[in-house]
């Protein structure tokens, strides 16, 4: 997994749906949809359950936006000279 596909996938697992997430990105939901299936289908892991317009992350979706959140946090202390 890239640092681009954490830092997309931080932004889907801090949002209540695929369509907010879109909103958040500023790209369309079929758009985000087709990126997260990309993902999930190169590591193998379903990462979000989706159920009508709601979304919860799996356990492997949880432990990817951990890993996510700890990232962002280290190239921000980087970027601060700290």
């Amino acid at each position: 997994i890239s640092s681009e596909d954490l830092r997309f996938f931080n932004v889907l697992a801090k949002s209540v749906s695929l369509a907010e997430a879109a909103r958040k990105m500023d790209v369309t939901p079929p758009a985000v949809t087709q990126r997260l299936r990309a993902l999930e289908e190169r590591i193998g892991i379903r990462l979000i359950d989706r159920s009508g317009r709601r979304m919860t992350l799996t356990d492997e979706g949880a432990l990817v936006a951990s890993h996510g959140t700890i990232v962002a946090e280290a190239r921000a202390l980087r970027r601060d000279g700290l």
